[in-house]
């Protein structure tokens, strides 16, 4: 979805700022992010919770 990882032990500021760049000016990259985005944004994570834990407690 992103750039490829870089390993803690391999990271310097000129490979965070080379994965930053990547992750912003690559457009395939941008593009996954909007789908990412729409998808989350059409979640109803509150009414997910709420109505598991209306089953639970009903369950008690």
């Amino acid at each position: 979805m992103g750039p490829q990882a870089v390993p803690l032990r391999e990271l310097t500021a000129e490979r965070l700022a080379s994965a930053l760049r990547q992750a912003v000016d690559e457009p395939r990259y941008r593009r996954r992010a909007r789908e990412v985005a729409t998808r989350i944004n059409a979640e109803d994570g509150a009414g997910t919770v709420r109505d598991f834990l209306e089953r639970t407690l009903a369950a008690r």
